[in-house]
């Protein structure tokens, strides 16, 4: 099944936005020209984007260093193709620990938190 999910990376501290999300065990984000990749600016941020980078295994987001601003946020909605019951992965930050990811299943009430390093979230059931 095929599974349209935003994710929502935020940093409170000085230090610029600077993560990877990645995906295994055969889940791959679909890039198709009908798939659509979204990334989106979270109300309120100010999050320059230096790098947006998504690949079938990965979404990187890299921003630039904040302006008198410790509050730096992106939304990134990916289709995922899944391979199993369970979305499972490894969340990296890159320099900054004050980094939280949020999930939400489009159309599913499914959300919560994905924890920095391996993590395994299950698929919505119809």
């Amino acid at each position: 099944m095929e599974y349209a999910i935003a994710f929502t990376f935020t940093v409170t501290d000085t230090a610029p936005l600077n993560v990877t999300l990645a995906f295994n065990g055969g889940n791959t984000i679909c890039l198709t020209q009908s798939q659509t990749i979204q990334i989106q600016a979270v109300k309120g941020a100010i999050t320059p984007l230096n790098l947006s980078m998504v690949s079938s295994s990965a979404i990187t987001l890299q921003a630039i260093e904040p302006d008198r601003s410790s509050f730096q946020a992106a939304k990134a909605v990916v289709t995922v193709k899944s391979a199993g019951a369970n979305l499972t992965g490894n969340f990296q930050f890159h320099g900054n620990e004050f980094v939280t990811l949020q999930y939400q299943f489009i159309g599913y009430s499914n959300s919560g938190t994905i924890p920095v390093g391996v993590f395994s979230i299950p698929f919505p059931t119809d």
